[in-house]
């Protein structure tokens, strides 16, 4: 289970590191949670990480690649105050339930 958050963890982190803050699409700065995250990164276009089924799926030009199993949830926030910091929760649910927050500055 600590396996499926660290690969989301490192897929997410390489690829928020790379997002802009007017490359995020769907996910406004109002502090409430979001269960998707979607942007437009220059070299690839249009990215998006979702949750289905109990597996975390990183969609790229239409493809869809699966990153983690036994991922309960995907959390993803940004605050009116600071809206180029990305708060993430990544949950994972197997027998016990483990949560792993993420917090990373988004660039102009």
């Amino acid at each position: 289970m600590a396996r499926g958050i660290r690969k989301a963890l490192e897929h997410l982190m390489f690829d928020l590191r790379e997002a802009r803050k007017n490359s995020i699409l769907d996910l406004p700065a109002d502090g409430l949670w979001h269960h998707r995250i979607a942007f437009d990164r220059a070299d690839e276009g249009a990215l998006e990480y979702v949750i289905k089924d109990g597996h975390l799926f990183r969609i790229s030009n239409g493809k869809a690649l699966l990153i983690a199993d036994n991922i309960g949830d995907l959390r993803i926030r940004r605050q009116k105050e600071t809206p180029d910091i990305l708060e993430v929760q990544v949950e994972a649910k197997d027998n016990i339930l483990l949560v792993s927050n993420l917090r990373i500055r988004i660039y102009h």
